[in-house]
């Protein structure tokens, strides 16, 4: 967590693209040389907590380092990977990566490999408005095998609304972005309520 605070007096940069929609992977990555910190609290108990921070290492590889409870469960730390094959281009190709959650098998999860898949579907407006909807799909292999889907719908550039079902759990949200290098997010997370900020920083 101290780790987490220190990094998140960086100095701000650009945008960056997810490598995950809420929970689930998405078929994309975070870019070279980008970290992005965040933070997410259940309401009413600020025991319930997803700690994230990721960097984009290569033009294809990306990590996150991850504190986590699910359920109620205890916190853990535990590491994700992704390749990206392939980025998504708006209606012509998906976007298609491969990796590993939970690589130190920590989680009440488990370590589980994945397959997404994503698409971007481009919506009406003009070339300085034109933010793509993206739909993914994808399943994990591990602890517990389980299909997963999600959809991202911006309604402007700075306003999305986002929901996943990661085989166990529905989960759906708000994204507002006032900057681009910053994310505050409302969340529900299997119905509970949670509030989340999100800072993107270049290293």
């Amino acid at each position: 967590m101290r780790l987490l605070t220190g990094l998140a007096i960086f100095s701000l940069a650009a945008g960056i693209q997810a490598d995950r929609l809420i929970h689930i992977p998405l078929g994309k990555k975070v870019p070279k040389h980008v970290i992005r910190i965040e933070g997410d609290f259940e309401q009413r108990d600020f025991h319930a907590f997803h700690g994230y921070l990721d960097a984009g290492l290569t033009t294809d590889l990306d990590m996150t380092i991850r504190n986590d409870s699910v359920d109620g469960e205890p916190h853990r730390d535990t590491l994700d990977f992704s390749y990206n094959y392939i980025s998504p281009i708006a209606d012509a190709s998906p976007g298609i990566s491969v990796g590993v959650q939970d690589a130190a098998n920590r989680t009440p999860d488990g370590r589980r490999l994945y397959l997404a898949s994503t698409f971007r579907v481009g919506l009406a407006g003009g070339a300085d408005t034109f933010t793509p909807a993206e739909i993914t799909m994808g399943v994990f292999a591990g602890k517990k095998n389980a299909a997963f889907v999600g959809a991202m719908l911006p309604l402007t550039p700075a306003f999305r609304l986002m929901a996943e079902h990661d085989g166990y759990r529905v989960n759906a949200g708000l994204d507002i972005r006032p900057l681009t290098n910053l994310s505050v997010k409302y969340l529900f997370i299997s119905s509970k309520p949670q509030l989340g900020i999100q800072i993107r920083s270049k290293f």
